[in-house]
């Protein structure tokens, strides 16, 4: 009885590692995302303090030039969260066609462990006719010599 060989085994392990580097990159771009997210919230945390600090100072009063420095800092803080914005959008991107890959890639891998379940299958039912047969054979040899 021979081994059990699937031929395409060396196609199905490329597939899985290629499989498993998707994930990687996949799990790497997510935390790009979460920390890019993390940073937005950060610098909108930021705009909303400066606004409680400049209506404090309002109330207690201040000086114009104190103003116009919240001021710009709130504008720096804006063209930050801006930026900060479109970098997100981008790595959303990234994220949905990373996932889109590794969509494909399980596709495949699955298409080819269901060949080789095919295969195994088919070699098992062919294993099991060639062992009937040589039983059927060797029956056949015992009830001649018995005669």
């Amino acid at each position: 009885m021979k081994k059990f060989d699937y031929r395409y085994n060396n196609i199905l392990e490329f597939k899985k590692k290629k499989e498993s580097s998707i994930k990687s990159e996949l799990s790497n771009a997510i935390k790009v995302l979460e920390d890019k997210e993390k940073r937005l919230v950060q610098l909108k945390s930021n705009k909303v303090d400066c606004y409680k600090n400049i209506e404090e100072l309002v109330t207690v009063g201040t000086s114009v030039e104190q103003l116009k420095n919240y001021n710009s800092y709130i504008l720096n803080l804006d063209k930050k969260i801006q930026v900060n914005l479109d970098i997100i959008h981008k790595q959303n991107t990234e994220v949905k066609s990373i996932r889109f890959k590794l969509l494909n890639t399980s596709k495949e891998v699955k298409v080819f462990e269901k060949l080789k379940e095919n295969y195994k299958e088919e070699y098992i039912y062919e294993e099991s006719k060639e062992e009937e047969k040589l039983t059927d054979q060797l029956v056949t040899y015992k009830s001649y010599i018995s005669k």
